[in-house]
This record gives structure tokens, sequence and C-alpha cells, in this order.
């Protein structure tokens, strides 16, 4: 069969190719279709930069048999838009949601938007392939597993289908299926012209307030082996990439898989750079240091926020006490730290968030990353905000800032006041100044970051003014 795959790009614009990371959830799928012998054409509306007229246009010259649409709460008004244009202009397309959007409103999707034809629920490794089969030889739908579609004006849910366990039965996605080159970027900065993204476990058995993964793959952890992720890896260096980001929401959960990975670097001289994001409770200073001669450069670590109480309520399973000790440790291992944090809880005050704000300049840092409080659809949080009368049934398709709809909420525009003030306290410090330019003298990497970037200084300098303007 002759399917088209649509990574959606958000309905607030376009995304640079130099921001953004590859799809790896479709590339998979589309390894997957291309090895069953489908005919597969990807592509990645959010960073393309066209219109989504030019994009349907694109979608409708493959004359597609089957569309799948890669959605999230903020590209789902977009992969409406896009389906209903494409059913209008041959009805006999098959559009198939996916998806983290797709999963979590798969009914609501289905009453609201007739021209959507089938969701899949969870991760689709399975259950794509078996749907097109039972489409391909007008089999029973209802036999496949982990699909919602409408059958006579009723919702139809099959059962979940079961998450493949064992990834290293999984082919390492094909990169060439997409024709973009992505860059990698952190703030404006630069960090290497040849770079991909790369998995090497699923599932998280966490339960964050304002995060669905938990709930995307049922809590479920599961890793690939050490060789065959280093196998990938060496496959990735003879294809010329200098560095990938390691796209796990738990890469770290396993300190002894993650060391032997490390190891295996070393042993097979892979000399790419990786980037990577950890939990603070998971961050020994043997495997810091080991990722660090691995070619780890840069880790994000969840902080969250700087007030226990907060971090209870988002149900972190953390204290502020395991981010000073995670940071610090990274620090000794030579890694730069990049901090995130969220921002607005219901009952937070405001000098608990500028007391969050200011702790990124105790910790030391390289940089932080504010965000404000958001719910969509298969967050605790959401379910939470349902409960209390805050959100209705029907408002499923946006995802909303808390502090908009919660009253006990610090107001928006005064978290957005602090947040621009905490960044430029953050930015022009002295001590910060100094001790950044001490470390890019002292590191080869930085150096190399620092000469690509010359020529784009001015950029550079207004993508931070932004941050604070």
């Amino acid at each position: 069969m002759k399917i088209v795959l649509v990574n959606l790009g958000s309905r607030f614009g376009p995304i640079r190719a130099e921001s953004a990371w590859p799809p790896l959830g479709i590339l998979y799928l589309g390894t997957i279709l291309k090895d069953k012998s489908h005919e597969i054409h990807i592509i990645d509306h959010g960073v393309e930069n066209t219109s989504l007229k030019k994009t349907a246009q694109w979608v409708l010259r493959k004359n597609p048999e089957i569309v799948g649409l890669s959605t999230l709460t903020s590209s789902g008004t977009v992969a409406s838009e896009l389906s209903k244009y494409l059913k209008y202009q041959n009805p006999d397309i098959k559009i198939v949601w996916g998806g983290i959007h797709a999963t979590f409103n798969a009914p609501n999707i289905l009453e609201k938007y007739p021209f959507v034809d089938y969701i899949i629920r969870k991760e689709g490794d399975r259950a794509f392939p078996q749907l097109l089969d039972a489409i391909e030889k007008e089999d029973q739908i209802r036999g496949v597993n982990g699909i919602s579609f409408k059958n006579d004006d009723k919702i139809i849910s099959t059962p979940d289908s079961t998450p493949i366990r064992n990834l290293d039965t999984l082919p390492f996605p094909d990169r060439k299926l997409l024709k973009l080159k992505y860059i990698s970027e952190i703030n404006g900065i630069t960090f290497s012209k040849n770079f991909t993204s790369i998995l090497s476990s699923r599932g998280c058995p966490f339960s964050c307030k304002f995060c669905c993964c938990s709930s995307f793959a049922d809590r479920l952890w599961r890793s690939r082996s050490p060789e065959n992720v280093v196998e990938e890896l060496e496959l990735l260096e003879s294809q010329g990439y200098e560095q990938v980001v390691f796209v796990d929401d738990n890469l770290t959960l396993n300190e002894k898989r993650m060391i032997k990975i490390c190891r295996l670097i070393k042993k097979r001289k892979i000399t790419i750079e990786w980037f990577c994001e950890g939990r603070v409770d998971q961050s020994s200073y043997e495997m810091l240091k080991w990722m660090k001669r691995a070619g780890c450069r840069v880790i994000y670590f969840g902080i969250e926020n700087a007030v226990d109480r907060i971090l209870e309520y988002y149900n972190k399973n953390v204290t502020f006490s395991h981010s000073i000790n995670a940071v610090k440790k990274a620090k000794k291992a030579g890694l730069d730290v990049i901090g995130t944090y969220v921002l607005g809880a219901p009952t937070e005050s405001e000098n608990e968030i500028k007391r969050t704000i200011l702790s990124a300049q105790k910790l030391g840092i390289d940089f932080p990353q504010f965000n404000i409080l958001a719910a969509t659809p298969g967050m605790p949080i959401w379910k939470e905000l349902m409960d209390k009368g805050y959100l209705k049934d029907n408002d499923w398709e946006n995802q909303v800032l808390v502090p908009d709809v919660d009253p006990d909420c610090v107001p928006k525009k005064r978290i957005i006041e602090m947040i621009k003030e905490g960044y430029r306290q953050f930015l022009y410090r002295g001590s910060f100044l100094a001790g950044q330019t001490y470390r890019t003298i002292r590191s080869s990497f930085r150096l190399k970051v620092l000469l690509m970037n010359i020529p784009n200084l001015k950029n550079v300098k207004k993508i931070y003014e932004r941050i604070y303007e």
C-alpha cells in the first residue's frame, strides 16, 4: 500500500529545523512499514515551513491510500484542518491519527471529526501494520487491538495493543526516509550541523502530575540492550552524524545499564557527542563520570521547583536537595547542566515562585528553562482540573495553562513578569559571565561551539533578549 506519514507542526506556526528533533516515532513506524513492502513517504510539516495547503498538495501528489498523522494537543486543530481537506479532495483516502492527542481523545475526535477513519492508541508499532493488513485484506477491523473507529455511528475501541517488551526486535529507524537536515540548537546556540535523535528506552514508571508519559506507556519502562544501542550509534557515526540527543524519558533509570552503554562507546571508540535528560535522583557521580567520558556534553535535569511542598504536589518523588546534589555531581563530572522548571502550581505563592527562580543562580547550572504549569488530556493535572470544575468536557482540544483556569494560582501575567526578571538576573551576573568564560576557555567542546556561532552572534543575542523582554 502507498502510505504518507505526517509529523504535524503546532497551530502556533512553523518550527525551525534547528530547533526540532527528528520525529523518531514516525521514523520507526515508517521503517517497519517499509520492511513490510509498503511504499512510504514522510513529511515533517512542523519544520518544512510550508503552508498547510501546500503540505496537503504534497500529500495528494503522492496519491496515498493511507495518511497517518502524528498528533499532539498543540497540533490537534492543524490535524483536523489537514484531514478535512484531504478527505474532501479524495474521499477514498483513509485517515489515521496516532500519538498522545489521539490516544487520550479518541472518542471525542471520532465524534467531532467524521473525516477521521481510525485512531491508533498508544504505541503503534504493532497496531498500525495490523490495521493496514486488515484494510488491505478487507478483514475484520475489530480484530486489531489498540485502535478506535466509528461503525454505524457507534464508537468502537478494541482492547489495548500489547506493548513491545523486547525493543531490540525493532529495526533501527531509517533516517533517510526524511530528506530534512536537522541542526542541534539550544537557546539559539548551534551545537552541531550533523545531528539526529536516538531512543534507547521507552516508557516511564513515575506519575508526575504535569506529564502524560506514564499513562501513555501504562507506567511500563522497557529498554534496549546496551549492545543494541551502541550498534546504532556506530551506524550513525558511519553515516556522518556528529551529535545525537537521547530522547528517553528515563535514560538513567538503570545505572548499571547506562554505565555499560558508556563503556561500550569507549571500547568501540565512538566519538559522537550527545545530550540527554536525567532525573535528579538518578545521578550517581560514577555514572555521570562515565557519561562524560563516553561523549555526553549536556544533561537536562528536571529540577521543576525549589520548594519541597510543590514537588510533593507534582508527585515528583524527589526533594530539592536531590537537585542540589545532582547538579554538584554533574558539574564535578564536567557536564554542562540545563535545569528545567515548572511554575504556577495551585497554592504556590509569589514568594515560592521567586525562590525557585532565584535557586537557578545558586545551583550553578549553565542555563534554566522556566515553564508555566500546563495541562492536556492524559495528565493527572487535567483530571484534577476537571474534578474541580475548572475545565469542561469540550475543552479537550487545547492545552491550558493552569494559572489561566485555577483561581488558586498566581496570575499568569505576574508569573511571566517574574520569569522575565529571573532570566535577566541570571544572564547578567558578573559571576555567571566570568564562570562561563572560564569554562569555555578550558573546554574544547565549548570552544568549537563558540567558533561555530561567531557568524551568528547577533541572532543569538536577539534570541536571549526575547526571552526576558
